[in-house]
């Protein structure tokens, strides 16, 4: 194969190569991937708060429950000795009473105040069970994402390897000087080194060349540069 037909080989493969990357780079699949990831971070931390709200719940539930056991055995204390007969006196009967009265309304107002937490901490239940579900949806769609940017990642590369045996078997084909001529041109002219002409134009600054330019690229196999932007010009046959 002619050099100069190698070197649009090699342009075609880096531009290959640079397409590659850049779709691996994708600005949306990565930014989708870092607003998922941020929604998940705060629906954690959502769910990791209401569940401690909820067991600070539960632990207030058993201190009115262990209150009102108390409050219950109190009761039966006080009624015992009311109904028992072992006091007659009747100023001691009436503080007992009174005692029985006061721990009776503490214990109502107790079990009124623990039924609102109970059901508060059904709503929360519910909510926390809700918030969960949600939050492993989004989960599952993460993974999902990561795994479909993973597995096209790992096709790309196996691409890229491809392209760099590809390459690798044109530069055995190249002299050293025309590889680092390129390279060099490559650098300088931003990935674009090897460019049609079309219409008689350069393809890579748009300049219209010469005729005898153009007709000297189309009959000759010898490397032929722009005038006006030093790219290598190629006449594609196949046009």
């Amino acid at each position: 194969m002619a050099t100069l037909e190698l070197l649009y080989q090699l342009e075609k493969l880096n531009e290959e190569s640079k397409g590659l990357k850049s779709s691996m780079e994708e600005e949306s699949i990565v930014e989708e991937m870092d607003l998922l990831k941020e929604v998940v971070i705060r629906m954690e931390e959502d769910w990791s708060q209401k569940n401690n709200e909820l067991q600070d719940l539960k632990h207030q539930i058993k201190k009115e429950e262990f209150e009102d056991a108390r409050l219950v055995r109190k009761e039966k204390d006080y009624k015992e000795q009311l109904y028992s007969g072992a006091i007659s006196n009747p100023k001691e009967l009436q503080k007992l009473q009174e005692k029985l009265n006061t721990t009776l309304k503490s214990k109502e107002e107790l079990e009124d105040n623990l039924l609102e937490l109970m059901l508060e901490l059904e709503a929360k239940e519910d909510e926390l069970i809700s918030l969960k579900e949600d939050l492993e949806s989004k989960q599952e769609e993460l993974l999902n994402l990561e795994e479909d940017y993973q597995q096209g990642t790992t096709k790309i590369n196996q691409e890229l390897v491809r392209i760099n045996s590809a390459k690798e078997e044109i530069f055995d084909k190249l002299e050293d000087k025309l590889i680092l001529e390129y390279e060099n041109l490559y650098r300088r002219k931003r990935g674009r080194v090897v460019v049609e002409i079309s219409d008689g134009y350069c393809m890579g600054c748009r300049m219209l060349l010469p005729v005898n330019l153009v007709e000297e690229v189309k009959s000759s196999e010898e490397i032929v540069y722009c005038e006006n932007c030093g790219r290598i010009l190629y006449w594609n046959r196949k046009n």
